[in-house]
């Protein structure tokens, strides 16, 4: 991934996306870190959000089972002030299902963790990690 393919999209703030979730199936490289896109000479920055998934429930490309998801997100940073303390957690369908999910929100920490919709963790992150 590089910001200069995202920056002409997000040039015009009228039409500029609230994020960029990038999906790297393949490898994690940017592994749930977040920033917003530079424009120009890097001088600018733009509204849009550039993030991706901590990590995967998948069968076939994921990094963690859900037992090992719960650990990992209860014992993952919970300082609201780096983008550390959030997580978007990727789920392939085809390997887990809702069940599977519910089962790994019921045995999270609720004095660690939230999980909130997406608008939510954007704004929460603009507001509180990236300022």
């Amino acid at each position: 991934y590089t910001d200069a393919i995202e920056a002409e999209v997000v040039a015009d703030p009228e039409a500029a996306p609230t994020a960029v979730l990038v999906d790297e199936y393949e490898a994690l490289t940017i592994k749930g870190d977040a920033w917003y896109i530079s424009l120009g000479d890097g001088t600018e920055r733009s509204n849009t959000v550039v993030t991706s998934r901590r990590h995967c429930l998948s069968t076939t490309f994921g990094d963690v089972t859900p037992d090992q998801l719960v650990e990992t997100l209860n014992s993952s940073p919970t300082n609201p002030t780096s983008t550390d303390g959030y997580s978007v957690i990727g789920v392939e369908v085809w390997s887990y299902g809702v069940s599977d999910i519910a089962g790994v929100v019921e045995r999270l920490d609720p004095t660690k963790t939230r999980v909130v919709s997406i608008d939510e963790y954007f704004a929460c992150l603009k507001q509180n990690a990236l300022g």
